[in-house]
């Protein structure tokens, strides 16, 4: 359990027991996490915690000698993707672009191509079309 979670259920160790939720036995604990009026949320947190410490990246703290990764078959972290260490450590050899090169950016143009469309309501924002 989470420091924050050990710290919300002490109300509730005390209210029921007279004890905080550390000083509980650990069927007493147990008894008192699976009351779901206490623990909501925490099964999903405890969820969540527990897939990025097994799926993770290494670096972070979990995936102890990529047993995560080995078990899904997951080939590891291939970042960067794209380039060699060798062509980001390259200096740019192309040729400076100057100002008059570029093309004037008009705002009204840009919103045209957009094409007309119904304004999404907030509370419906899946309805509607596309564009302005």
């Amino acid at each position: 359990m989470t420091a924050t979670s050990v710290a919300r259920c002490s109300p509730d160790a005390n209210a029921i027991v007279g004890l905080d939720f550390v000083s509980l036995s650990g069927p007493q604990q147990d008894i008192l996490i699976a009351r779901p009026d206490i623990t909501v949320g925490f099964p999903s947190l405890v969820f969540q915690h527990a897939a990025e410490g097994m799926y993770g990246a290494p670096e972070y703290g979990g995936n102890k000698d990529l047993a995560g990764w080995k078990y899904i078959k997951f080939p590891g972290d291939a970042q960067p993707r794209g380039y060699t260490a060798e062509e980001m450590l390259a200096p740019d050899t192309s040729p400076p672009i100057s100002a008059s090169q570029l093309k004037a950016f008009d705002l009204q143009e840009a919103f045209a191509t957009l094409g007309p469309g119904t304004p999404r309501a907030a509370k419906t924002p899946w309805k509607g079309s596309r564009g302005f």
